[in-house]
């Protein structure tokens, strides 16, 4: 297990050694990064999605139980009738 550790810090000390071209564009590469904007319209649609479904597990729910109330209902005056 270390052998493996101790190679995957080599890897990474060979890819950042000063003057190599990952150092040289990791600043950029961050800024970029950190302010992209183009998944942030991604982000809104799924959080509406979630608030929309939100919603309607709730509206369900409620209309759910009213109507289970009403078929009670009409089913044991149906019962009673016959």
């Amino acid at each position: 297990m270390t052998y493996i550790a101790s190679a995957d810090a080599m890897r990474i000390h060979r890819v950042l050694r000063p003057g190599s071209v990952a150092v040289k564009y990791l600043p950029q590469f961050l800024s970029d990064f950190l302010y992209q904007e183009c998944g942030q319209d991604i982000i809104e649609y799924a959080l509406v999605a979630a608030l929309v479904a939100l919603v309607a597990i709730a509206g369900i729910a409620k209309v759910g139980n009213a109507a289970s109330t009403v078929f009670t209902s009409v089913g044991s005056k149906l019962s009673s009738a016959i």
